[in-house]
């Protein structure tokens, strides 16, 4: 009987972000209405790693 090597794979994500919205505009810009920025952070048991940073912009 042949012998089952895989190991566990797991996987976490951990993350922040913050968003700033105001009715009359953003930094003296009427039309940029939101503004929005992420941090992610990824790992997996196999050895695998990631990040990421993400703007997000609104316009109205």
């Amino acid at each position: 009987m042949k012998k089952n090597n895989h190991k566990c794979c797991c996987s976490f994500f951990d993350g922040a972000g913050i968003r700033i919205s105001l009715k009359n505009g953003l930094f003296d810009a009427e039309r940029l209405n939101m503004l929005e920025i992420r941090y992610g952070h990824y790992t997996k048991s196999i050895e695998m790693k990631s990040d990421f940073i993400s703007l997000n912009l609104i316009f109205k």
